[in-house]
């Protein structure tokens, strides 16, 4: 379609701007393995570790976008392009942590260990996989008036060997060049 008239005026209430519903209409799901394992040694050491393997799904993470996430659906008529892994999906999790109770004062008189005794020592350790990353837009080339469209995957591997922020992304794995026309 080759509309060249504005967006504006092709808009059914033309003295407003997007109007975003807030509807009901996404779906989510989440699946999740928990495993814990606590071990209580002799001469006042504790230790706990927590794995969590997860998966989180869904067609919107929430109204407002953050991390990367559009705040508008690219086809409000089918949301089926949206669903993949959610802003706040983290696939792996694990926490491990230790607290030793100091026996400096086990022997001691009963004053100082009623005033020094007790004291602990402990720590915790975390390690997660980080959150998806979704590329961003490269503009609205359907001409919609929505917050833009997504680039196309060329097949070549996204990830570069550089390890430098400014490289991060190879950029010949997507195409900007033709436009999704879907009406």
């Amino acid at each position: 379609i080759n509309d060249t008239s504005s967006i504006q005026s092709r808009r059914p209430f033309p003295i407003y701007g997007i109007i975003q519903q807030v509807d009901g209409v996404v779906k989510s799901n989440y699946h999740a393995l928990n495993l814990k394992v606590t071990q209580r040694f002799s001469r006042g050491l504790s230790l706990l570790a927590g794995y969590t393997w997860s998966k989180a799904i869904d067609d919107a993470s929430g109204i407002r976008s953050s991390g990367g996430e559009q705040s508008i659906a690219k086809w409000d008529w089918d949301l089926r392009d949206e669903r993949g892994l959610s802003q706040f999906h983290t696939a792996h999790r694990f926490v491990a942590s230790a607290i030793y109770e100091i026996p400096f004062f086990a022997t001691a008189p009963r004053f100082a260990r009623g005033a020094l005794g007790g004291w602990q020592v402990s720590s915790i350790v975390t390690a997660a996989t980080g959150n998806p990353v979704r590329i961003g837009v490269i503009g609205d080339t359907n001409g919609i008036g929505g917050e833009g469209n997504y680039p196309d995957a060329t097949g070549i591997s996204p990830y570069t060997d550089a390890g430098w922020a400014d490289r991060f992304w190879n950029i010949r794995a997507f195409d900007n060049s033709s436009p999704e026309l879907r009406y």
